[in-house]
């Protein structure tokens, strides 16, 4: 099965546009100002660069043969397959464990408002009640092949891969014959290390713009 990558491109073009503005900014503040307004300048659109960075550009969820891997802004958590019992998209993708916990995906954000909301609410619950599973996916996503694939999806066109995905490796390892091996613990997780670093680099900055 192919490593796939979700990603919102939308979001990310987003924040290069957003640093884009805080260079501009600052630029202009360094041009027509001193130079202390200028670093005070540069302290707090950093901060807010870095906010918007962490909300958008960070979030990934990867599907790999093993497990599913949601990274947020703070967090990174590594599902086992067999732990996920239900998928439900009412404010983005969130992954229900067998535990009863569960696990919000920033990758995928949920499109519309509260109509759409409740519309994906209601299709989540019918799918699962009736144990359907849609494939209207690019099957290069679920195709078996080591490739890593890339790409940009709303929570429900998420939820559909994430179905599709482990449909496939299901019947994958029906017809391979491979014994199942008793399911990993529901997920672990660990902080980001970097996102706290980053964080702590700006609020430093933000300080320093304070006392400017």
């Amino acid at each position: 099965m192919p490593r796939v990558i979700i990603r919102s491109r939308r979001a990310r073009i987003a924040t290069i546009a957003a640093w884009i503005a805080v260079a501009v900014i600052v630029g202009a503040v360094a041009w027509r100002d001193t130079t202390t307004a200028a670093l005070a300048a540069a302290g707090w659109m950093g901060a807010l660069g870095w906010a918007i960075t962490m909300m958008w550009w960070l979030p990934e969820l990867e599907l790999n043969q093993d497990a599913v891997v949601v990274r947020n802004a703070w967090r990174t958590h590594l599902i086992d397959w067999r732990q996920i019992t239900r998928l439900s998209g009412r404010w983005g993708v969130e992954l229900i464990l067998s535990d009863n916990s569960s696990v919000q995906a920033s990758a995928a954000p949920r499109v519309g408002g509260i109509a759409a909301g409740a519309r994906q609410i209601a299709e989540n619950r019918a799918k699962e009640a009736q144990r359907i599973i849609h494939h209207g996916v690019d099957p290069r996503l679920v195709e078996p092949g080591s490739a890593t694939q890339y790409t940009s999806l709303d929570a429900a066109n998420a939820i559909e891969l994430l179905r599709a995905y482990q449909a496939q490796l299901h019947e994958e390892k029906k017809h391979s014959g491979l014994k199942t091996n008793p399911p990993k613990p529901p997920y672990s997780h660990q902080w980001r290390k970097g996102t706290i670093i980053g964080t702590l680099v700006v609020a430093l900055a933000l300080v320093i713009a304070i006392a400017l």
